[in-house]
């Protein structure tokens, strides 16, 4: 084995990669900072303004079973589920970033659920997480 590709071997078994899911975009017309919105006009222009929110959480809900996906099928990843944390009407400051309450709510859920505790060296050395083999 060459070194380049020990090294992508050493650098692979030591890493763990962590994702999550974005949480339901609300399609309100709001722009992030003074850019977009994106959502709403895009949804608009194709006439499915009454399925907004609907299509939105279906395209979210396929992210979360591809990142389920790639949880089960590799030992160093680590999917945080934060999907239906944010409330709709509360949460929410634009179109797709949390206010303030709902990014705490977020790191809150990430925290509790997933990360606090994580022992990572044994996540390598046994190749588990959380209970997963």
């Amino acid at each position: 084995m060459d070194k380049s590709a020990h090294t992508l071997r050493v650098f692979e078994a030591l890493c763990i990669l962590f994702s999550h899911a974005y949480d339901f975009a609300q399609p309100s017309g709001l722009p992030a900072c003074v850019v977009g919105p994106w959502l709403k006009p895009s949804l608009d222009f194709r006439q499915w303004t009454n399925r907004a929110t609907q299509i939105v959480r279906d395209v979210l809900l396929t992210s979360d079973t591809t990142l389920k996906q790639l949880e089960h099928d590799f030992r160093n990843a680590v999917y945080v589920r934060t999907q239906g944390t944010l409330d709709p009407g509360v949460d929410w400051a634009n179109e797709t970033h949390p206010t303030e309450t709902g990014f705490s709510k977020l790191a809150e859920g990430c925290l509790a659920d997933e990360v606090s505790g994580a022992d990572i060296t044994s996540h390598h050395a046994l190749g588990s997480y959380g209970g997963r083999e």
